[in-house]
């Protein structure tokens, strides 16, 4: 059972950076920004809604 537990922590600490990464060429549409910086949007919901936005067009 620590086997299999040091194991997945051995996968998370290897795959997070490489994951981490891969998210800074991500270019967001203006309209996508736009949504986001309405205060009322700050909240998970608020991120959903912009997210659903973006994916509908």
């Amino acid at each position: 059972m620590l086997f299999r537990t040091m194991l997945i922590a051995a996968v998370v600490l290897t795959v997070a950076p490489v994951a981490a990464q891969a998210q800074d060429d991500v270019k967001l549409s203006p309209a996508y920004e736009r949504c986001m910086d309405k205060p009322e949007n700050s909240t998970t919901y608020g991120i959903l809604k912009c997210g659903d936005a973006e994916i509908a067009f």
